[in-house]
This record gives structure tokens, sequence and C-alpha cells, in this order.
């Protein structure tokens, strides 16, 4: 095992998340919320950390980084960045420790789990910062951080291989930075795009942002406690609902259709028995739903049933 290595990876991932804080940080100064330190503060760390551990863990490159090493790298950073992640919610007096950190991982692993019941009584930055974790973690901190592995000092095909969340049919490129960047490239156009079409459905700037990062990265949290269902329109639900489809299949498939080999990606096996399932699954809700009935809840929403 390599504990300088380890150490400088880790301490990359989580000052990226620190530069990430910086985004609420200044729509906070904007907006006038009263929450500036509670993402200067954490982010202030995790970028002196970051740094300290890149310049004082040097190691030398070695062409061969043991199993133990890539996993534990996972791990920790992690662990790490959902720590840090936490620390906005706590000095913000939103949340304790515990249901902070709960909320901070659930963001990172887009589990969509969340102990905040009425997300309109939260300001907003605090709601953005929830959506970006959550956006962070759909396209993975660690496969978004082996596109700049190099400076590090190690190579990433394991590292990649243990991160990434679906199986990619073959390598994109020669180089496993640039097929990082390639799948890094298709998430980002995604997320503008489903910013695009929730604009167009008539929802405003700040609630098409913070649902277009929680719909590419297939998480879930959302602005209101109904969801989408407060928005009461039947284009939000479809192009949500499509985002989550194209968001859900293997971005390796996207690169081969721009690359000319269209009916490559649509002919994928994958694809299909994804498509497949989606659809049964799609056929089967409906239909219960349509002769079973849909529940009806009070306007007050989830805040109602956990009073």
């Amino acid at each position: 095992m390599h504990p300088r290595l380890v150490a400088r990876a880790v301490g990359a991932v989580i000052g990226a998340g620190g530069a990430a804080m910086l985004v609420p940080m200044l729509y906070s100064l904007l907006t006038g919320d009263g929450n500036v330190m509670a993402f200067a503060l954490p982010a202030s760390g995790a970028l002196l950390f970051g740094t300290a551990t890149f310049f004082f863990a040097r190691v030398q490159r070695s062409p061969y980084d043991s199993g133990r090493d890539v996993y534990l790298i996972v791990v920790l950073g992690w662990l790490g960045v959902a720590t840090v992640g936490c620390v906005p919610f706590v000095l913000s007096g939103l949340l304790g420790p515990s249901d902070a950190f709960f909320e901070s991982m659930a963001g990172f692993t887009t589990t969509g789990g969340s102990v905040i019941a009425t997300p309109e009584d939260v300001a907003s930055t605090l709601l953005l910062w929830r959506s970006i974790t959550q956006w962070a973690g759909g396209i993975g901190i660690v496969l978004l951080f082996v596109a700049v592995a190099p400076l590090v000092g190690f190579g990433t095909t394991q590292l990649y291989s243990a991160e990434a969340a679906d199986p990619v049919p073959e390598r994109l490129t020669a180089r496993i930075q640039d097929t990082a960047k390639i799948l890094a490239t298709v998430y980002v156009a995604l997320t503008f795009g489903g910013i695009v079409a929730l604009s167009l459905a008539g929802m405003g700037a700040f609630d098409a942002v913070n649902h277009a990062l929680t719909t590419v990265s297939t998480g879930g949290f959302s602005t209101r406690s109904d969801s989408i269902a407060a928005f009461d329109s039947t284009t939000v639900d479809l192009f949500v609902a499509a985002g989550m489809l194209l968001s859900g299949a293997n971005f390796a498939l996207y690169f081969q259709a721009a690359r000319g080999h269209l009916g490559r990606a649509l002919g994928n096996a994958e694809l299909i028995v994804y498509l497949a399932l989606v659809s049964f699954g799609t056929f089967v809700t409906a239909a219960a739903l349509y002769y079973g009935g849909v529940p009806r809840r009070s306007r007050c929403g989830t805040a109602c049933s956990r009073a």
C-alpha cells in the first residue's frame, strides 16, 4: 500500500468538493441570504487541505497501483467529500451533524433520501448546494477526478473501473483520461439540455437549474415538497421523465452515435434491455394507477404526513 499516493488522491477529491462550494457561496453573495460563511469556511478548509496534500504528499510515478490503493481512494474519497459537504448544512443551522451527514451522503451517492421535509422553508443557496452534490455524485466524484489524475502521479485505469457505475462496452479512447472527459462532456450536455427544456416548460430559472441537476443524476432531489407535481405541468413531467431516461443510458453509446455509429449504438444489447425494462415498468405502473386509482394527497404535501 502507498499512503502518500492515497492521501494525495483523496486530497484532490476533497479539494474539488471545496471548489464546488464556491458556486453556492457566490450565489449567496448575490442573494444576500446570510449563508456566505457557511460555504466560505468549509470551501477554504477543503481547498487548503487539498492543496497541502497535493504538494506535500508527492509520490514517484509508479506503473502499478495495488487494488488496495485504488479501493481505499474510492472509499475515502466518498467519505471525505460527504463529510466536507455536510458542513454548510450544520453552519447554517439547518441540520444537526448526523442529519447533515446523511443529507450530504444521500446527495453524493444519488440515493435521493432526505431528512428535509419542506424544501420551501430552506434557503435557496442550501437547496442549490444539495442539488450540486447530487449532480457531482451522478457522474462520480472519482470519475471526474481521473480526468486530472496524471497530476496526482498515478495511472487511473483501475480507479476508473472501480468507480464507474455503468459498464462501458469498450474503452472509447486510447487514454482513460480522455474517455473520462468524453463521458463528463456528455453529462454536462445533458444537464444544459435539461435546463433549457425545463425553462421552456415554464419553470423559473432557479427551479430549472436545480431540477436539471438532479434529473441528469437520476437522484430526485427537488426544491418543492411535492417535487415536480408541485408544478402541475404535463410538459414538465414529460421533460423530466425523458431526461431521466436519457441520463440512465450508457453514455458511451452517445459517443458512438456522435461518431456516426448510430446503428451500432441503437443495436447495443444493454440499451435494448434497458429500454425494455423501463417500458415494462412504465406499463405496469400506469396500469396499476389507472385501474387502482391515484391516491389523493392534501395540498400541503409530504410535510403534513410527517407532522
